[in-house]
């Protein structure tokens, strides 16, 4: 409904390969599955990593890049996108 360029971003406490993400969020760009490398995994939870954490975008936007970041002392890595309008 909105016009213009969108972006989604946070914890979403689901990963991209399940069906309830696929139902709500199917129709987003999720930026590290189009630009990023390895899994991605974001909750920390002993040796268990997963993408929970998403950066979401429009038709209105190209993923240059994306990737977690370095722990900061949360139970989540950051992750980070380079993103262009299109």
């Amino acid at each position: 409904r909105f016009q213009g360029p969108h972006i989604v971003v946070g914890d979403f406490n689901t990963p991209p390969e399940s069906r309830l993400f696929r139902q709500s969020w199917g129709g987003w760009r999720n930026a590290f599955s189009r630009a990023g490398w390895g899994f991605g995994g974001t909750r920390l939870n002993g040796w268990i990593r997963v993408r929970i954490d998403h950066i979401l975008t429009s038709d209105g936007w190209r993923v240059l890049e994306a990737r977690t970041e370095t722990d900061v002392g949360s139970d989540h890595l950051p992750v980070t996108a380079r993103l262009q309008l299109r």
